[in-house]
């Protein structure tokens, strides 16, 4: 909680975002101090705006803890929303950090989205001043992961070139980790410059009605197919290279174009067709759909 004879900064960093994302470890590691009460529970532990100063750089910013906002009881929710108005009041000229969960595989939460969008929607974030965290990362994501998000969380926002912060997921016991992490984000927070925020309507979160629930659910189900199309391509990759290091044949790549629409490329493949028999012929795939040409690009022959 924010006392009476607390004297803040004229900078604050603002720490936004649901119970149970790490907003308040995340402003410990910054701040280097155990400031905000953080732990393992099914409900919130922040319920009032906690604050700590520490020194960012050659500035001083007031570091303010706020809490989730969205609860199962709306009168839990109605008070959240009037400390976080109290964190933007006390200290308007500041560095919003919003934080994201990337615990569930480094998918984005829909109601991380939401709140996100209900925050911007009062306070009007910029560009300069706003960094998006994603935090508990499983260290092993693909490497496209992160282009990928990028262009995600800037559709969420609205913000061209928002700054970004992946955070790994750390045994938050192992001081080295700790301050590992507090570097990438000290880094993160030096390339931001505060401004001023200034509250414009209240917070009205966006409710899911039944037809996007079912939109929700259907979005995270292809999610899951993708990931395990992804997964069949990571194999499938491992068998064409313990082909080509192991036996004779071509490197090629099926190239498919849509008939209907010449010059089209839907997508690409790429393949290793061995010698059977001392024999080697090259051909397309099998079981092509009646709407596709492929043409066929060798790369290299192993005979």
């Amino acid at each position: 909680m924010v006392h009476g004879n607390f004297q803040s900064s004229t900078n604050g960093l603002i720490l936004l975002g649901n119970i149970g994302v790490g907003k308040s470890l995340l402003g410990n590691i910054i701040s280097n101090h155990e400031t905000f009460q953080h732990q393992c529970s099914a409900s919130s532990v922040t319920h009032h705006v906690q604050c700590q100063n520490t020194t960012i750089g050659s500035m001083l910013y007031s570091i303010y803890d706020t809490p989730g906002l969205l609860e199962d009881d709306q009168t839990v929710v109605d008070r959240n929303k009037q400390e976080i108005y109290k964190a933007f009041q006390q200290c308007p000229n500041c560095i919003v950090v919003f934080v994201f969960t990337g615990g569930s595989a480094g998918r984005i939460r829909d109601e991380d989205v939401r709140v996100l969008q209900a925050l911007n929607a009062v306070f009007n974030f910029q560009q300069q001043s706003l960094v998006l965290i994603i935090n508990d990362l499983p260290k092993n994501r693909s490497a496209g992961y992160e282009s990928e998000i990028r262009i995600k969380l800037q559709g969420y926002c609205k913000i061209p070139n928002v700054k970004m912060c992946l955070l790994d997921h750390i045994n938050t016991s192992n001081l080295q980790e700790r301050e590992q992490l507090r570097k990438q984000l000290i880094g993160t927070v030096l390339q931001c410059v505060p401004t001023n925020h200034v509250q414009s309507g209240v917070i009205e979160i966006r409710k899911l009605n039944d037809q996007q629930t079912q939109l929700v659910d259907l979005i995270q189900q292809n999610k899951t197919l993708d990931d395990r199309a992804e997964q069949n391509r990571i194999a499938h990759e491992k068998r064409m290279a313990d082909l080509r290091a192991s036996g004779k044949g071509a490197d090629v790549t099926y190239e498919y174009y849509n008939r209907n629409q010449p010059g089209v490329l839907v997508k690409t493949e790429r393949d290793w067709i061995p010698v059977v028999n001392n024999n080697l012929t090259i051909s397309g795939p099998l079981n092509v759909p009646s709407h596709l040409n492929v043409n066929v690009i060798v790369h290299s022959v192993n005979w």
